[in-house]
């Protein structure tokens, strides 16, 4: 049928939608509708979920749709919705006026098995009720008290004696551990593996972080030294074996010996801005690729070594004739261009390069009579819509 022949004075957006067996939102569910065909339900009517509700709100007190400002009338959260979906939403919800969410959060002294029963309190793991932390920890001083035994050990504070060491979740002093996460205030010895004070295992170590010592990472200068034992054995000293200059922390894998060395004393007369990069395994540029820095530590090439492309060659050009290293006056040298680097690169970098002496930009430009799609092929020359070829532009105008 027409819609207004079965509900008058129904308008809606979507009339099939109307009696489909599904609550389609407030703007369905009124009287001149039927309550979306009966798919929605009207204040009183016994409910199951929020969605049957439409226009209200289904009571977890008494399963029927109600107004919500009635059923709780001193209860102002953001998503009214959230009461009684059978999810303790947390602290927001979990309170008197709202009926402690609507019934899925538990109150004070209720039975729970984890915080997230608990709303605004802290299921204790020695009583298991939902308690006060003060009441439970009372020295326990800490901003996520719902943390605290949650299965995860949170590191300081929680992981201290104050917080029954995060309730459980942490390892206390002399227990066995296999990292520093697991020993929460303390420091896992990577010679005991127990949980240990870090000055009992390295007297001298004063550290921001004592976890971080001997937690598989070289943490820098600031753990890097003997009284930290180079930072519980993650870093390496002067002539250790190294892989990368972060091992060395206070020094630098040299790519020559492969073990952490002085820089000043591997390259006295290199002077850059990032030491770190000498030897990282990329090209740098001309800062780099010198014979005082050893080509950038053997990333560069020299004058003559073979290369493929320009970003090898440091300071100098990669001939596409050669397949070497060269100045780039030895080969073009009638090319007076400013970043020679750009000429045979694989990109058309326009005029000056893309001229006859300078290659036609090492091959990257096409040529006078070369077929083109655009003038940015063309170098120094004019793609023509007429003949698609690279010409000099009065030839064509």
């Amino acid at each position: 049928v027409e819609l207004e022949e079965d509900y008058p004075g129904c308008v809606v957006e979507y009339a099939e939608n109307v009696g489909n067996g599904v609550c389609d939102g407030p703007s369905y569910a009124f009287e001149e509708c039927g309550w979306d065909g009966g798919d929605c339900r009207k204040i009183n009517d016994p409910c199951s979920d929020h969605i049957e509700c439409a226009n209200s709100f289904c009571s977890p007190i008494s399963s029927t749709c109600k107004d919500f400002d009635e059923e709780y009338p001193d209860c102002v959260v953001e998503d009214p919705q959230w009461i009684g979906d059978g999810i303790c939403n947390g602290p927001a919800y979990a309170s008197e006026e709202c009926g402690w969410d609507g019934g899925d959060c538990k109150k004070i002294n209720d039975p729970c098995s984890d915080n997230g029963e608990c709303g605004t309190f802290f299921c204790s793991n020695q009583s298991s009720t939902c308690v006060e932390l003060e009441d439970d920890l009372p020295s326990c001083i800490v901003e996520n008290p719902i943390w605290i035994g949650d299965g995860g050990c949170d590191g300081p504070p929680y992981g201290s004696e104050a917080c029954n060491w995060d309730g459980g979740d942490c390892k206390q002093i002399n227990d066995p551990c296999s990292d520093n996460y697991e020993c929460g205030t303390h420091f896992c010895s990577n010679r005991s593996s127990t949980c240990v004070e870090l000055e009992e295992d390295y007297p001298g170590c004063v550290v921001e972080y004592a976890e971080n010592v001997g937690n598989g990472v070289c943490d820098g200068p600031s753990y890097a030294f003997e009284e930290c034992g180079w930072d519980g054995g993650d870093c390496r000293k002067i002539n250790d074996p190294c892989s990368d200059h972060i091992e060395c922390a206070n020094s630098f894998c040299s790519p020559i010996s492969s073990t952490c060395k002085d820089f000043d004393e591997e390259y006295p007369d290199c002077v850059v801005e990032d030491p770190q990069w000498i030897g990282d395994g990329i090209c740098n540029g001309p800062a780099y690729a010198s014979e005082e820095c050893g080509w950038d530590g053997g990333d560069c090439k020299k004058i003559n070594d073979p290369c493929s492309d320009n970003g090898e060659c440091g300071t100098f050009f990669c001939s596409n004739q050669s397949s070497t290293c060269v100045e780039l006056e030895d080969d073009l040298p009638s090319c007076i261009v400013e970043n020679p680097i750009w000429i045979g690169d694989g990109g058309c970098d326009g005029p000056p390069y893309g001229s006859e002496a300078c290659n036609w930009d090492g091959g990257d430009c096409k040529q006078i009579n070369d077929p083109c799609s655009d003038n940015y092929e063309c170098g120094t020359h004019f793609c023509s819509n007429r003949s698609s070829t690279c010409v000099e532009l009065e030839e064509d105008y």
